[in-house]
């Protein structure tokens, strides 16, 4: 059972974002900047080419609202949207994530998938007040 797995299981506790009978929708718990999410399918897939079209495609209506929901939560101007596929391409936990990385200026590194990764911590206070945020801005 991966990490994913556990998170959505309830046995690992997250800052939940947003959850249908498909998707679910995290802030991570290494963040790069603050609002740094993950969006995950509720059935395993190791990576995108093992995940069913149907799927596939849920995901890809919930990504735009999440993403606008972190923009409007976090006021950054930009976003990163990162996907590894596989070991080779730098996967870490063999169930497929995106990660969005809200980007503000001045705030580092913006050199895209090939940049030096430096997770912070996450602050659970203030990912507590974002995750309601995003929640907030994910209704609208």
């Amino acid at each position: 059972m991966t990490i994913f797995e556990r998170i959505i299981t309830g046995e690992l506790s997250c800052h939940r974002l947003h959850e249908d009978e498909e998707t679910f929708a995290f802030l991570d718990n290494g963040p790069i900047v603050e609002g740094h999410a993950l969006l995950i399918p509720r059935t395993p897939a190791a990576t995108l080419d093992e995940l069913s079209p149907e799927a596939g495609a849920r995901l890809g209506s919930v990504l735009p609202r999440l993403a606008r929901a972190l923009k409007e939560a976090t006021g950054c101007g930009g976003m990163n949207v990162l996907l590894n596929s596989g070991a080779e391409a730098g996967q870490e936990v063999p169930h497929l994530h995106f990660h969005l990385i809200p980007r503000r200026a001045g705030d580092g590194d913006h050199g895209g998938p090939m940049r030096r990764w430096r997770p912070g911590s996450l602050d659970h206070e203030r990912a507590t007040l974002l995750a309601t945020r995003v929640r907030e801005a994910m209704q609208a």
